[in-house]
């Protein structure tokens, strides 16, 4: 099920950018993320009608593109169940909270997949009211741990479209940098990053009190997650290990370390699965970013180089330089900083310019004399 977004039938304020700004992050949780319209907008036009040179709607559906696509093995793991049993990907929530009174008046939230709790923002507002079906929710912005069986008030600026994940939920994805799911040996570009045998899967906060997980991805990989510990059993890849929000001080696989990299979504590690895999962690505080080397200041034109001392203290002085200004390239203080031990011509030029003005004194003198 999609929707064509921001809607088929053109108006007279078409593109809106507002409008298309919330349905594209609906629409980012939909099995089919698409635009169409009967006026041939695109992306790149959303802010059309808005204030001169603004990109706000377009900025927004790159981030949730980016997301949509991500997400592809959970999605198409939603799907194979679907398939399989009539679940739909897109559920109202009375369909997995039956006795639940609140459940079945939601009418505007929905679970997409397992373990998505979506709540679209369908008017002008940056709030609106959510209720959280029984269980522990994390909100998938911020990281905050919600305990359910109530409603919230959620704060919905217009960039971002409340969402919560089941505590301890696995979401399988693929890389953010993968733009397409058409192999370059057929679709023959080169220049847009496919899908290849990277898979991710991020564990959303939780704590040794949640429950234990149990996974099937959409390659047929099992994936357990207990207390501590993340089972993988299945065809063989380059797995990331992502616990987003979490608190991982350190980790192994299979019983050897393996080094933890920071990044924005928590904390991560990188390894190539083959058919089993046991990732195990403790928690503690996670790798803090590793700051980029200061680079080395150069040399300033006032400071002392060592080619200048070289040259005033050599036993033979090279020869006199003609006397002429040096070029920029003679006079540059890092070339004699490099070279201490060669003398370039700035610093042979100064005992030179030295020695002329001593002699020129010195033929003075012998003139006065003279008189």
């Amino acid at each position: 099920w999609t929707a064509d977004l921001g809607g088929y039938e053109g108006l007279a304020d078409t593109p809106n950018a507002r409008l298309l700004e919330r349905w594209t992050e609906y629409a980012a949780f939909s099995p089919v993320m698409e635009v169409m319209s009967s006026k041939n907008i695109s992306p790149w036009n959303f802010d059309r009608n808005g204030p001169p040179g603004s990109h706000e709607a377009l900025d927004i559906y790159k981030k949730y593109a980016v997301l949509h696509m991500s997400l592809f093995p959970y999605r198409y793991a939603a799907a194979q169940q679907s398939a399989k049993t009539g679940m739909p990907i897109m559920r109202s929530l009375v369909l997995n909270y039956q006795d639940d009174p609140h459940a079945r008046t939601a009418k505007d939230e929905y679970l997409f997949g397992p373990d998505l709790l979506v709540a679209p923002v369908i008017d002008e507002g940056t709030q609106r009211t959510v209720y959280l079906p029984p269980g522990e929710w994390i909100d998938y912005w911020s990281g905050t741990s919600q305990s359910g069986a109530r409603t919230v008030i959620a704060d919905a600026p217009v960039d971002r479209i409340p969402l919560w994940s089941r505590a301890g939920a696995v979401l399988p994805k693929i890389p953010e940098d993968v733009m397409t799911l058409v192999p370059s040996s057929e679709s023959g570009n080169t220049s847009i990053k496919s899908l290849d045998n990277r898979r991710v899967y991020e564990i959303v906060g939780g704590s040794s009190e949640s429950p234990d997980t149990t996974i099937t991805d959409f390659e047929g990989r099992t994936i357990t997650r207990r207390a501590h510990s993340l089972k993988i059993d299945g065809p063989a890849a380059r797995v990331t290990v992502r616990w987003r929000f979490g608190n991982v001080g350190s980790a192994t696989v299979n019983g050897t370390p393996v080094m933890l990299a920071a990044n924005a979504d928590g904390p991560s590690i990188d390894f190539d699965h083959g058919t089993s895999s046991l990732v195990e962690w403790q928690e503690g505080a996670p790798p803090a970013p590793i700051a980029a080397p200061t680079p080395t200041p150069a040399p300033t034109a006032g400071a002392p180089t060592r080619g200048r001392r070289t040259t005033r203290g050599a036993a033979n002085p090279p020869a006199p330089a003609p006397a002429t200004t040096p070029t920029p390239a003679e006079a540059a203080p890092a070339t004699t900083a490099t070279t201490p031990t060669t003398p370039t011509a700035k610093p042979a030029a100064k005992p030179a310019t030295t020695k002329k003005k001593a002699t020129t004194h010195h033929h003075r003198r012998s003139r006065r004399k003279k008189k």
